[in-house]
This record gives C-alpha cells, structure tokens and sequence, in this order.
C-alpha cells in the first residue's frame, strides 16, 4: 500500500495596520517628490557647477555632491532639492544629462522624498470634540499653505477621536508652525509634533531615540559652535562628535540629545542647518538594543532527547564538563560516557 505524507498547513502571516496609517499613505501615493538622486559624477565636478546645471529648470534650495570628510575626494554623487516639484519633473523630462563632460544617471531621490512628506506632516492630538477639518486648517495656515487637513472621526458614530493630521506644501512651513508652541484651537491646548509612520525602507526594525538626532555633514565646526546653534531648538543633555581612532580626525557625524521630543521636531523640521561655512542635516537617530549575556544564557533544563533533561552548561565541575558536554550532548548514549559527572 502506498503512503502519502500529508504535508503541513502553511502558516500565513497577515499585517495589520491601523486605518489611519493607510488612509494617510494613500494620500502621500500623489504626490510628486522635488528630490533629484545624481549618480556617476565626474571628479571635477563641484557643488556650483553642480548648481549651476540643474539651475536651467527652475530655483534649486539645496545642491550638494556628497565627499570623504577626511580627503575630501568626492564619492561621485550628489542631491538636488528644487523648490517645487514640477521642476523636478522637468529636468527628469530632458533626460539624459551631462554634467562636466560626463554623463550622470538622474533618478528620484525615494528616501529623501518620503522623509520630505513625513517632514510635512503635523500630528495633532488632544483636539476638542467640536473641532472640525475645516477650523484646523484656518488655524494652521496662518503659518503658510496647508495641502490637507483632516479630523480623524469614528467609523460608526461619526465622533471626533480628538486628533488629527495637518500638511505644510513646505518644511519651512512647518519650522514656524513648530516655533510657536503651544497651540490653543477652540479654546484648548492641543499638542502638535510631526507625524512618524512606518517606512517601507526601514528593512531593519529598529526604534526611534525620541530626544535624539544624528547629525552629519560636520567639517571644522567647533563643539562650542555646534552647541550654540542646536541650543535654539531646546535644551541639550549633551552633544558629540565622533573622530576616527586611528587618525584622531573628524568623522563628519555626531549626535544631539534633547530634553524633549519637541525639541527635535523643531530640529528635523530644518532640511539644512547653515553653520559656519558648512551646511550639516539632521535625521532620527536609532536606539542602539545591548543585549544582556545573562539573557541569552540558559538557566532552565533543556529536555532533549539526548541529554536527558541534564544540563551542564554551566555545571560546578567547571570549563572542562562545559566543552565536553558540548559533544557528548548528540551522542545516543549520553549518560554513559566516560567523563560523566553523576
């Protein structure tokens, strides 16, 4: 008689995510991205030539071609930020570009861009029931154009859930919004930070520092200087550069510590802080997860079929039963070998 082996229930992993992670990602799906990514660029090629390019389709806010802190070689690329987005559109429509007597591959910037429209977005919790979408966009925009904004309501009942989402056209937008906490709307004190959802490019699930910011582009800023300037968004429990240990010189990278997390929404909703003669851009900086060794090391019994629910891991006898075990433990018959210590 012939045997068939069924074969297991596959195990089918479903993601939840609320409602208004959706709703708000849908929204995003439309909109156009005034970050350019350049790649292949020449070695000669500097930041006001690079400028100067890209000029020829409308105003450029920031162009910068990315090089080693130490040498200063450039990595032969850079990003171009264009003050509307349909001027991004433009240069993508004149394709291909040749830049210094080198052809440079231009695409969208994905990364930046969907930072750029997190950026833009303003959570606001603790509203009034009687608050509607209409009364908090005419409170925001007295700080500039708001694309959307939206009352987050029930489903069944229609009642405000007292919180809801407001978008700036512009980051700048969003640092004045910020500079002037607190917010009263209908009479009450609302509190507004800028939005976090989940990121399809966060392939590593790692949790946000919410007083923290990681901070790049730093050159020969001073930490006198660098605290000076990042004082102006709130406190700072402490700040610090990071050198290399072999050469003792500037990494180009440090890190900023805030006593709130107000604080570094003011900071984040900069796109590039100007010190000195250098410009340093800031984003969220991760938590670093230590692992405790005691966690990872066993302390139950392990009921194997081999080692019989014995385990000597960590036994009285020492390092010696330690290694030992580590072979003996496959062996079928475990409890008779020579060096058994029952």
């Amino acid at each position: 008689m012939r045997r068939t082996h069924l074969r297991p229930p596959r195990l089918r992993l479903f993601l939840f995510v609320p409602q208004v992670f959706l709703s708000n990602m849908e929204a995003n799906k439309g909109e156009k991205s005034r970050h350019l990514f350049i790649g292949a660029l020449s070695k000669q090629t500097t930041d006001q030539s690079f400028r100067q390019f890209f000029e020829q389709w409308g105003e450029v806010e920031r162009a910068v071609v990315m090089r080693y802190p130490q040498s200063n070689r450039s990595r032969k690329f850079g990003f171009i930020t264009y003050s509307q987005s349909h001027m991004a559109d433009l240069a993508l429509s004149n394709l291909p570009h040749r830049i210094d007597d080198h052809n440079v591959d231009t695409k969208i910037d994905e990364i930046r861009a969907e930072r750029d429209k997190q950026n833009r977005l303003l959570y606001v919790c603790d509203l009034d029931k009687h608050t509607t979408s209409q009364s908090l966009k005419n409170f925001y925009e007295q700080w500039g154009k708001v694309e959307s904004a939206v009352v987050k309501r029930d489903s069944q009942s229609n009642e405000s859930r007292e919180f809801g989402f407001v978008t700036y056209s512009q980051l700048s937008m969003v640092q004045q919004a910020m500079s002037n906490l607190p917010h009263i709307i209908d009479g009450r004190e609302v509190q507004t930070r800028i939005a976090q959802f989940p990121s399809k490019f966060n392939y590593l699930k790692r949790a946000f520092d919410e007083n923290k910011i990681y901070v790049t582009g730093i050159t020969n800023q001073s930490k006198a200087e660098l605290i000076e300037y990042f004082e102006k968004f709130g406190k700072i429990m402490y700040l610090k550069t990071l050198t290399d240990k072999y050469t003792g010189k500037m990494n180009g990278i440090g890190f900023v510590e805030y006593d709130s997390k107000d604080s570094v929404g003011k900071a984040l909703s900069i796109e590039g802080h100007q010190i000195g003669s250098g410009i340093l851009y800031t984003e969220k900086a991760f938590r670093r997860k230590i692992y405790d060794p005691r966690e990872q090391r066993p302390t139950e019994k392990s009921y194997s079929r081999y080692n019989l629910g014995i385990n000597f891991q960590n036994n009285q006898w020492g390092g010696f039963y330690n290694k030992i075990n580590a072979f003996y433990s496959f062996y079928p018959f475990y409890p008779f070998y020579p060096f058994h210590p029952i």
